[in-house]
């Protein structure tokens, strides 16, 4: 995710451009999956908040929370995003007209939301981000799945009728990541990056903590790349004019562990009877990806994930394979 802030809000002729991303994640990108979380998309609208304007002071104010919170006065770069993305969850047997009771819900999640990425110059990260939107019918998961599995010609998803009720949903989430810069040997860098974060809303509320290393040519031009949630937290962000050339690339490996206290896709729905499992209380992200990066703003992150079993009874780990495009516009 592209953004060009100077520290002090030096300013400027032009700021830079804004830049699009959208986010593909999808069980069938490496594996023949099409269960539990199986399908995801995310677009976000990543700029530089102008001075003195709404995402201006409204990142000034987290700025300052950020700063009571440990991170320090002198900000490097700062990012505002409004973004709008759908996520679809099915059963293991989605051919069957009634599904399994003791296997996850069908369930979609269609939202809106906003964010604020602040980066300070010692290199840490803190992150906001709030959600709002609807699980259940409204979020148009039946018509999203068996539209595209009719277009590509695969069998219709057919339990549907026995998706979560409508709900309106909330998740607000705060992540803090840390820069760990490693002793540089020859052209390729490296660093470790732990995190901790906290979410929370009607849909999801979990801890997490997590760790990510990275190696490459590029590290000091990018973060580690967005993922939706509740996958591992990324940054996302990319200032191109740090490249040393043309292209650069970083390979990464990386874990989060939550501590879940609510998951509705799994539990179901908050004041309505519906179908529902036992959520597992601690779930596992173990991701490992590249990404590739130009210098004209083009950013391409390509990340495979391997998610721990969510809920009493389910019998395999998940695989998804998340795909991230950015590009100035």
């Amino acid at each position: 995710v592209l953004g060009l802030v100077v520290a002090g809000g030096v300013a400027r002729a032009a700021a830079p451009p804004a830049v699009y991303s959208l986010t593909e994640e999808n069980d069938g990108i490496f594996t023949h999956q099409d269960r539990h979380y199986t399908q995801g998309i995310l677009l976000t609208r990543t700029a530089e908040p102008q001075p003195g304007g709404f995402w201006a002071t409204l990142a000034g104010d987290f700025g300052d929370i950020a700063t009571t919170l440990g991170a320090g006065p002198a900000v490097e770069q700062r990012y505002q995003f409004p973004l709008i993305g759908q996520s679809l969850f099915t059963p293991t047997d989605v051919l069957t007209p009634v599904p399994d009771p003791r296997d996850r819900p069908y369930a979609g999640w269609l939202y809106l939301g906003a964010g604020l990425l602040q980066r300070s110059a010692s290199g840490r990260v803190d992150h906001f981000q709030l959600l709002l939107g609807v699980v259940g019918p409204a979020a148009l998961g039946r018509q999203v799945q068996n539209g595209y599995h009719t277009l590509v010609g695969f069998g219709k998803a057919v339990g549907w009728s026995y998706q979560l009720h409508n709900e309106p949903g909330l998740i607000a989430s705060y992540q803090t990541i840390w820069d760990q810069r490693l002793p540089q040997a020859g052209p390729v860098e490296a660093d470790i990056l732990p995190q901790l974060g906290v979410t929370a809303g009607n849909v999801l509320t979990y801890g997490e903590a997590g760790l990510t290393v990275r190696l490459g040519q590029a590290l000091s031009a990018a973060g580690t790349p967005q993922t939706i949630t509740p996958g591992l937290s990324g940054t996302g962000w990319f200032d191109p004019s740090k490249l040393d050339g043309p292209f650069g690339w970083m390979a990464y490996a990386g874990v989060q562990t939550r501590a879940v206290w609510r998951n509705l896709f799994l539990e179901g729905n908050s004041y309505q009877s519906s179908p529902g499992v036992e959520k597992r209380n601690f779930v596992t992200d173990e991701d490992i990806g590249v990404s590739l990066l130009f210098r004209f703003g083009l950013r391409l992150d390509v990340t495979y994930i391997k998610r721990s079993r969510e809920f009493s009874g389910q019998v395999n780990d998940d695989r998804i394979g998340s795909v991230t495009l950015s590009a100035p516009f």
